[in-house]
């Protein structure tokens, strides 16, 4: 899914593009830069956390940094 995502992005014409295989290394590179966008899974099976814990988690930690963090 990662690369099907990551291809479609591409062919609109989205610049820097990451994907990260689990949460954990998905938060690691938002502390060393703010994302524009977050698309994470749905799924309860990633591990540490969920990908709804990763967007709670995400949006309260940039919520200190960004002027606008949709619910």
């Amino acid at each position: 899914m990662l690369s099907v995502m990551r291809a479609m992005l591409a062919a609109i014409g989205v610049g820097r593009i990451e994907t990260h295989e689990s949460p954990a290394e998905a938060l690691d590179a938002m502390a060393r830069s703010v994302p524009d966008l977050v698309i994470a899974a749905v799924t309860v099976t990633m591990q540490p956390i969920t990908g709804p814990e990763l967007i709670s988690t995400t949006r309260q930690w940039l919520m200190g940094r960004s002027a606008s963090c949709p619910p």
